[in-house]
């Protein structure tokens, strides 16, 4: 008898325990991180016969929320990151030129939370809205013509609409892991600005670009 009381009240309060951290006045610390390794390999009939390289892309995500009711919070997110570019033209099997570049990004915008539980996890649908500001610089190799090797600078504004959805796994009352699929739109402005020793030119472009995510994160509830 005394087992079958001790059954009863652990199903009826565990949910309650475990999920008492999404409650009404609570705060939501923690993060995400994503990252890529790509490689280029493309092929053309033009000038440039052939290009190779390889792009490596690290972003975290920290954020900050309040549960204003329960299962939702608000709060603000911040984005860093670093991206590193490198890539080898070549013409008939020739070197041409080699292009590089280093970017470092950064933006911050509010995030909205909504959590569903179900058993031992929690079903997160997640919306952020950002403003991401891009600095970068790199530099043009020309084997042809090596006086004449260029320096660059870029500058990207974004503003980057996500919705996401994820589950999330509490190890502790206070302590979760979570993985979440994000599709993000980013409407980019971008500039880049040549100097070689031979001229001056700068390019700019607006463009939208989309892409999916996936992002495994740590949050802390307090």
């Amino acid at each position: 008898m005394n087992s079958l009381l001790i059954l009863f009240c652990l199903v009826v309060v565990s949910p309650y325990q475990l999920f008492s951290q999404i409650k009404e006045g609570n705060f939501l610390v923690g993060g995400g991180f994503t990252g890529k390794v790509e490689s280029i390999d493309s092929k053309s009939n033009s000038y440039t016969s052939k290009t190779e390289g390889n792009v490596t892309e690290f972003i975290v995500f920290p954020n900050i929320g309040y549960f204003i009711l329960d299962n939702i919070a608000f709060g603000l997110t911040t984005r860093l990151g670093i991206s590193d570019y490198e890539t080898e033209s070549y013409s008939e099997n020739e070197k041409i030129w080699k292009t590089t570049s280093s970017i470092f990004t950064y933006g911050i915008g509010p995030i909205f939370r909504y959590y569903y539980p179900i058993g031992d996890f929690a079903l997160v649908g997640e919306f952020r809205y950002e403003w991401v500001k891009d600095d970068g610089e790199g530099e043009v190799i020309d084997y042809g013509f090596p006086g004449n090797n260029e320096k660059a600078e870029e500058n990207r504004t974004l503003t980057v609409l996500s919705p996401a959805i994820g589950l999330t796994y509490f190890l502790t009352r206070s302590v979760s892991i979570e993985g979440m699929f994000k599709y993000e739109i980013e409407n980019l402005d971008f500039s880049r600005k040549y100097e070689s020793s031979l001229s001056q030119h700068e390019l700019e472009l607006e463009t939208k670009l989309k892409r999916f995510l996936f992002v495994v994160g740590l949050q802390v509830y307090l």
